[in-house]
């Protein structure tokens, strides 16, 4: 499943290496368009497209507007509009109906909704990895700044591993066992570079194992650390 997946590019990566359905999320009517262009030459046949927003299954009618600039579209809370929502719920059922029964990634990056969404999600007990783009800005704005801790608190309680990612997608932390502390470090850092006015990684993003997934998680692990950042190192 990839949520917020504007014009496809995400999808044409997970084709190049795997057959599986791919769902893919876009509210935008700019980038649908682009989107369903893209999808027919990618695969024709097994890419399937909703274009909607997702909302977590207590809000799916929330107040919002639609704002696209710079190459990316985000939802505006509380603004004046009607835009068209699917639940995670919703969303979870129709992605189990095509891979019968079976989930095997979500990834989640809306510019602004990924706390609410990720939040959702995982309150369904997911049995699949999650990939998703974590601004503890956005939490902030929306009123919500304990929703990342609980977030991170949960995925370590239930024992999930994580492989962390700065804003530009360079790799440079795993977590065997995830942990909320280390990550609420990482946001401070964050933070603190804004308030020094020279900020080099305005936010993570986050790929996150379940326990069924341990070997995944490995092979991702040793994949990274071997063959990509292995030249690289001192």
């Amino acid at each position: 499943m990839d949520i917020g997946a504007n014009v496809g590019d995400t999808a044409a990566f997970i084709r190049t290496h795997i057959g599986n359905p791919i769902v893919c999320v876009e509210g935008g009517n700019n980038f649908v368009t682009h989107l369903r262009h893209n999808a027919r030459i990618i695969d024709d046949h097994n890419i399937h497209i909703l274009d909607r927003f997702v909302a977590p299954d207590s809000k799916a009618h929330l107040p919002a507007a639609y704002v696209e600039k710079d190459g990316t579209g985000y939802l505006h809370l509380e603004g004046e509009g009607r835009v068209n929502f699917i639940t995670t719920g919703d969303l979870l059922s129709f992605a189990r109906d095509l891979g019968q029964g079976e989930i095997a990634l979500l990834k989640s990056d809306t510019d602004g909704m990924d706390g609410l969404i990720i939040r959702d999600v995982i309150n369904q007990d997911p049995d699949f990895a999650i990939h998703f783009e974590c601004d503890y800005m956005v939490t902030q704005s929306l009123g919500r700044p304990d929703l990342w801790n609980s977030i991170f608190e949960d995925l370590e309680r239930l024992g999930w591993s994580s492989i962390i990612f700065d804003n530009c997608g360079l790799p440079f932390m795993f977590m065997d066992k995830t942990s909320s502390s280390i990550i609420d470090n990482i946001q401070g850092w964050i933070h603190l570079q804004r308030q020094l006015g020279v900020v080099r990684t305005h936010y993570i993003d986050v790929f996150s194992f379940p326990p069924t997934a341990r070997a995944v998680y490995d092979a991702a692990k040793s994949c990274i650390g071997d063959s990509f950042l292995q030249p690289y190192r001192y």
